[in-house]
């Protein structure tokens, strides 16, 4: 190659450099100016149309939001429409990384903001430093806890205020077998409820799951007691749905302070499932959890001053309805005949009479002024819609019932089958009636 091939070579790579050089820094530059420029718009209060937009509910723009939150984060306007709205803007990875700076613990936002922002982030997809089913538990958040679970998460209140409480506590009181069982209901819900079910164990073990993770690979066996060592060592071995490795560490840790295989105290019996809700759910934690929260749904139901209007709000909440029934009773997301089955055992624990008919159509309550709904029906967005012109027909038997909700849980039976059901005929048992609406009940 000549010297003119070789200067000319030599000059592009110089060139190209350059431009790398000068793309990384404008990049670089980039980001401060606009960093910059956001802290800048973040001190001044919101404009006229801003205001306008805010005091009527309608949509905000980025700018808007960025003041907003920066000063306080409070409106008239519900966690539901903010969390809607702050998503719709925050489409950016920029945008999204400001929420997630001021989403941190310890962030100079105000416990509304880092809802709110928590509340976004998680609609647009992104994970937050902070569930925000966890953060709605602060102390310095200005709402009740009713409030966001009914409205925002779209699940019913009861037993998973008192889960959610438990959980919130544990920061500051020991883990016992009963704050522990709170803990493991939450586990056995969807999404939100997990998260912060999971928070709760970390924060109790006061440890980042890396550094757990890591003293469960790299510790010499010997450094810990056998029942601390075999249990870490199990949770470090897992790479796909460690929840509950990671509650069975600490129910380790707590039952047993001494690693001497003596428990700490004795075993809490577990809450009673309702007979109407047995053969729903295959693991006794899964039953454990479910008695348990349909045990405390019965509480709330009774403490109100209408128990037929709380009742109806345990079941057919619009959304994807979980796989598991014990998720689906958490979010209250629930099939039709399962729905009937729920709102049988609530009703009887909270003295409220339930009677479902053979279409599943149900009536809540006394016969005068009962909450009447039809279970077949679209779901409705804060629970069993009621009212208008339903008639409650006869009485569906409870087998059938049990029946209709086995086979909304997953294959029918070879008993519900075209072939079962002769062969039962054949034997002198009853046939089973077809589900009177839709198995997927969504």
């Amino acid at each position: 190659m000549d010297s003119r091939r070789l200067g000319w070579t030599a000059a592009l790579v110089a060139v190209g450099t350059a431009v790398a050089m000068f793309g990384g820094a404008w990049a670089f530059q980039r980001d401060r100016v606009r960093t910059l420029w956001w802290t800048v718009v973040v001190g001044q209060g919101l404009s006229e149309a801003q205001g306008r937009a805010l005091e009527a509910c309608e949509e905000l723009d980025w700018w808007g939001w960025l003041r907003l939150l920066e000063q306080g984060g409070e409106h008239a306007c519900g966690y539901a429409w903010a969390r809607a709205d702050l998503a719709r803007v925050a489409r950016t990875p920029a945008r999204q990384a400001w929420l997630v700076d001021g989403v941190q613990p310890g962030s100079r936002w105000s416990m509304a903001s880092r809802f709110q922002g928590a509340l976004a982030l998680e609609l647009a997809g992104v994970v937050p430093p902070q569930s925000p089913m966890w953060l709605a538990l602060e102390p310095g958040l200005p709402a009740a806890p009713t409030a966001w679970v009914d409205d925002v998460l779209g699940e019913a209140p009861g037993g998973r205020i008192v889960a959610l409480r438990t959980a919130r506590e544990l920061q500051q009181e020991d883990w016992t077998e009963a704050s522990g069982r709170a803990v493991k209901v939450l586990a056995q819900g969807d999404g939100p409820a997990a998260a912060a079910a999971r928070q709760a164990a970390m924060g109790w073990l006061g440890l980042a799951d890396d550094e757990l993770v890591a003293l469960g690979r790299r510790r010499p066996p010997h450094e810990l007691p056998a029942p601390w060592s075999d249990a870490l060592g199990r949770y470090a071995r897992c790479t796909q749905g460690c929840l509950p490795r990671l509650l069975d560490l600490v129910d380790t840790l707590s039952r047993d302070p001494t690693g001497l295989g003596q428990p700490a105290s004795p075993t809490i019996p577990g809450a009673t499932l309702p007979p109407a809700l047995k053969g729903l759910v295959g693991s006794e934690a899964a039953a454990d959890a479910l008695a348990w929260l349909v045990a405390r749904d019965a509480q709330w139901v009774a403490a109100g001053a209408a128990p037929d209007r709380r009742l109806a709000r345990l079941v057919r909440r619009a959304g994807p309805v979980p796989t598991e029934a014990t998720a689906q009773v958490w979010t209250g997301r629930l099939p039709p005949a399962t729905s009937a089955l729920v709102l049988l055992a609530v009703g009887e624990a909270a003295g409220v009479p339930v009677r479902v008919d053979e279409g599943l159509t149900v009536r809540l309550g006394p016969q005068e002024g009962a909450s009447v709904g039809a279970l077949c029906g679209p779901a409705g967005a804060t629970g069993l819609p009621t009212g208008g012109d339903v008639v409650v027909g006869p009485e569906v038997p409870l087998a059938t019932l049990r029946a209709w909700a086995r086979s909304e849980q997953g294959p029918v039976s070879s008993a519900d089958d075209p072939v079962g059901r002769r062969v039962g005929e054949a034997l002198g048992r009853r046939a089973v009636p077809a589900h009177p609406c839709p198995v997927s009940g969504g």
